[in-house]
């Protein structure tokens, strides 16, 4: 069992997302918006995280740098809705910043827990 961090700013995202991995067998906790994460980060020192790109305020992208910069050996999985050219750019842009996964919303249950086994794996 691995605890994993959810980064959201859209609750019903980090809701279905809890659901899916706590059924999986893993602990689950949850921030709704960059600067959460990173006190949460740091707090419970998670196996994972898993962060949306476009939140207000700390965005993914800075709050994956803090994370990294605090721990270098977390494994990221940047998520993002910001539409099909936006999107596909800001999830390249997490990429290049340390993501060792990305996923497009909405994206199928089935996809992420294949991500989440790998980099756990």
């Amino acid at each position: 069992m691995a605890t994993i961090l959810i980064i959201d700013d859209e609750p019903a995202i980090r809701r279905m997302i809890t659901r899916l991995l706590s059924k999986a067998g893993h602990r689950v906790i949850e921030a709704a918006n960059g600067r959460d994460g990173v006190s949460l980060f740091r707090a419970e020192t998670p196996d994972l995280v898993v962060v949306d790109i476009l939140m207000p305020g700390k965005d993914g992208i800075e709050t994956m740098r803090e994370l990294l910069a605090i721990r270098a050996d977390i494994r990221l999985v940047a998520i993002s809705g910001g539409g099909k050219v936006a999107g596909d750019f800001y999830l390249d842009l997490a990429d290049l910043f340390g993501a060792q996964a990305h996923l497009a919303k909405p994206f199928s249950p089935g996809d992420l827990l294949a991500i989440v086994e790998r980099l756990l794996g």
